[in-house]
């Protein structure tokens, strides 16, 4: 991850990780609760940890975003230059689009406020580098590239120097009290090995089979539409639109077929509330409504794609009225 041994400190996962970066830094200024700078694409663990502090008085600084999930930077200008912290994903879970994180990193360096970056989704399908991408934080959950559930990571460096949020023993050199998961930690380091070794050839698999499945798709269903940057994305993930389907009722007849989709970020999935990130990027309504999220690993053949495709093109067909 572009960082020494001894910035990397064990979490539970993702969301104690990112929780950790953003309350860490609330709470090493006591007492006056600082401002904090982040966006309105960010994953459901970064919302609720920033929407509490903002009820425990932080004053919150969100940049707005294009159609295409890319964040407005030049929204900065106005952003309070004594935050405790910057916090930006650097892919999305939900379409996938990617962030230049170029313009944010210029900020925080002018301005001395820590950058905190949510690699989460992006690990494993891109490469990872905290000191390239001018991280002060960087989060990291192990599932998402092969480790065991319950096992993450928090990168600490440079300006950021956030408080415990687990007091107690002198664990993780102070900073995170607790018994430590070591079999998920092991876990976490033969998982982060393997995945450096053989990221050059996952990253081209999964645009082999991203590009394959959105073919399909629009051979099957010509008038899909594809939700975020098209270009500058995560392999793996694809988040697309079905005008005149119910994307809910979509995930439910695929789950009877036995395939997994979901209407929004995996971690919601049977969640009835339309996306927050396609409606913070200015879809209409019903494109929202219909929108489904597809996502595919390196272990993904061409054939359970050829089926996916049958089984949603039947799925939409039947809403629509065809069948």
């Amino acid at each position: 991850m572009g960082c020494r041994t001894a910035e990397v400190f064990f979490t539970s996962g993702g969301s104690e990780a990112v929780n950790w970066a953003v309350k860490g830094s609330v709470l090493a200024h006591p007492p006056r609760f600082r401002p904090i700078v982040t966006g309105v694409l960010e994953h459901e663990s970064m919302v609720a940890a920033v929407a509490q502090m903002e009820g425990w008085g932080c004053s919150v600084h969100r940049l707005g975003c294009d159609g295409l999930g890319r964040y407005r930077w030049e929204e900065l200008e106005s952003a309070p230059v004594d935050a405790c912290v910057a916090s930006f994903q650097l892919g999305n879970s939900e379409t996938g689009t990617l962030q230049d994180l170029a313009a944010p990193a210029a900020w925080c360096e002018t301005h001395a406020v820590p950058m905190h970056v949510d690699a989460i989704q992006a690990a494993g399908r891109v490469p990872i580098d905290a000191t390239a991408l001018g991280a002060d934080l960087l989060s990291i959950a192990g599932h998402k590239f092969g480790a065991p559930k319950g096992v993450g990571a928090l990168v600490i460096r440079g300006r950021a120097k956030p408080a415990p949020l687990i007091s107690g023993g002198g664990q993780e050199r102070g900073l995170r009290a607790g018994t430590e998961n070591l079999p998920g930690i092991v876990g976490l380091g033969v998982a982060a090995e393997e995945t450096r070794r053989m990221l050059t050839t996952r990253i081209a698999a999964l645009t082999r089979l991203t590009d394959l499945l959105w073919r399909r798709m629009v051979e099957a269903i010509p008038d899909a539409q594809r939700n975020g940057d098209p270009t500058h994305a995560l392999p793996g993930v694809l988040s697309l639109a079905l005008p005149g389907c119910d994307a809910e009722t979509l995930v439910a007849a695929l789950d009877l077929s036995g395939l997994a989709i979901s209407a929004g970020p995996a971690c919601s999935s049977g969640a009835l509330v339309p996306s927050r990130v396609l409606s913070a990027m200015g879809l209409p309504p019903q494109r929202v409504r219909a929108s489904i999220r597809l996502a595919v690993s390196q272990d993904t053949t061409p054939a359970m794609l050829d089926r996916l495709v049958a089984e949603l093109k039947t799925a939409v067909d039947r809403q629509r009225g065809i069948v």
